[in-house]
């Protein structure tokens, strides 16, 4: 049995990458700018699902963030990673 792990778990290996996907899943947070030339989201990307990322809405000159679309005001915003891929929405204002 132990031959066999160590033929499986030779580094750089298509059956390492696959047996790793399948222990550690993970999911992909996108986070989007709503309008779109307001600002841009940071803090996205593939992550472990479980672990924990910071999300920060980041606005251009004219705007100003107001919310994430689930209605969080948090800014930045930690969320943990869910099971599955999730998008988050920053909502921005025009400034007067």
């Amino acid at each position: 049995m132990m031959a066999h792990q160590q033929s499986v778990f030779h580094h750089g290996t298509s059956h390492e990458h696959y047996l790793h996907s399948l222990l550690c899943p993970v999911s992909t947070v996108t986070g989007l700018a709503n309008p779109t030339n307001a600002g841009i989201v940071t803090g996205t990307g593939v992550y472990f699902v479980g672990s924990n990322t910071v999300l920060t809405a980041i606005a251009t000159n004219t705007w100003r963030f107001t919310q994430w679309n689930d209605g969080t005001t948090n800014n930045p915003y930690s969320i943990t990673v869910p099971g599955t891929n999730i998008t988050y929405i920053a909502n921005f204002a025009a400034t007067p």
